[in-house]
């Protein structure tokens, strides 16, 4: 998340709901030869076209020279808002996994530059580990990676689609046409833009490109948040820093700390938890074998780790959760993601 700011707020009852609009398409993905590619709106499966005669003559040989396994076709109202995913995983959750996506065509003409012509059109992408490469915008995980495409167009855009995993590649192309209301015109939420919060304060900015996954717990008066920030010298290096950020509602004093986190995982995502209660605060990480960290000073200092589980070269550990009861007896769990592809 580039140019990203950390947010903490005050919450009423906060409904989850998801929407969707339009009157076509299916509940799945598209079934394709390869990697698994899909695209989604929501909830909602987009389904690919089975009459693709328009990308006849299409031609998108700056991008590939490869078989298209599928064509998606894709409508919106004029400058009406939109927004859809486009996402895959590899077997068992783990594993390097690749989306990219490149413009192919801006109404009818080829657009000159490279994948920041897609914001020139209106299409503004989103992912978490992105990079630019040759035309194409890129989004790297570890079992699973995702780009969301949201947005206002002013006349019909292509896109070509390549999804790939450690073994296979699948391509497809996508057209976002000029036409009816369809899956991808979501329904705009009513009311605030976030929904019964009651204050909010901004704890740190960054510009970096590894900024970002934060997780929170609250004790009393004090939020606690921990979450990642890239080389604060080079913002496009790799390297990562766990930040732990304290935030006192009295004074409205923000403290914290930093160190450079170690974790092999390559596919950004969030391994770390952390569960706080009166002057303790635990913070476990899944990044390497299942670690937690015990502070008995708010986080200033971490005076007991314990390893929990050797994972090794047998399984990756993932989506870590800490829960603190008021013993201050402790609950960790994780998922296993076993390096041949089952899970338990």
């Amino acid at each position: 998340m580039r140019g990203a700011t950390l947010l903490i707020g005050l919450l009423a009852l906060l409904p989850l709901a998801c929407g969707g609009g339009g009157s076509s398409g299916g509940n799945g993905g598209g079934d394709v030869a390869g990697a698994p590619l899909v695209l989604a709106a929501g909830t909602v499966g987009l389904e690919p076209d089975p009459d693709a005669d328009w990308t006849d003559g299409l031609d998108t040989s700056r991008l590939w020279a490869v078989e298209v396994d599928a064509v998606y076709d894709l409508t919106t109202p004029r400058d009406e808002e939109f927004a859809f995913d486009v996402l895959s995983r590899s077997p068992g959750n783990t594993g390097g996994v690749r989306v990219a996506i490149a413009h192919v065509l801006d109404g009818e003409h080829p657009p000159v530059g490279g994948a920041e012509t897609l914001a020139e059109a209106g299409i503004v992408p989103a992912a978490t580990g992105t990079t630019v490469r040759d035309g194409w915008f890129e989004a790297h995980g570890d079992g699973f990676a995702r780009i969301t495409l949201r947005g206002r167009v002013e006349n019909d855009q292509v896109i070509a689609v390549e999804t790939e995993d450690e073994e296979r590649t699948s391509t497809a192309i996508v057209r976002i046409r000029i036409g009816p209301e369809s899956e991808i015109n979501r329904a705009p939420a009513e009311g605030d833009e976030y929904p019964g919060v009651l204050d909010d304060k901004t704890l740190y900015s960054s510009d970096s490109w590894m900024f970002g996954l934060p997780t929170i717990a609250v004790s009393g008066d004090r939020t606690s948040v921990v979450c990642y920030e890239g080389d604060r010298a080079t913002p496009r290096n790799y390297a990562r820093f766990e930040m732990r950020l304290q935030h006192e509602a009295a004074s409205g004093l923000v403290t914290g700390g930093g160190s450079e986190e170690a974790s092999p995982d390559s596919g950004h995502w969030r391994d770390h938890e952390i569960a706080a209660l009166y002057n303790v605060l635990a913070l476990v990480n899944s990044g390497g074998d299942p670690t937690v960290r015990l502070s008995f000073d708010r986080g200033a200092t971490f005076g007991q780790t314990k390893i929990l589980e050797r994972a090794g070269e047998r399984w990756r550990p993932r989506l870590v959760d800490i829960a603190m009861a008021a013993d201050y007896s402790t609950a960790i769990a994780w998922w296993r993601s076993n390096r041949d592809g089952s899970t338990e």
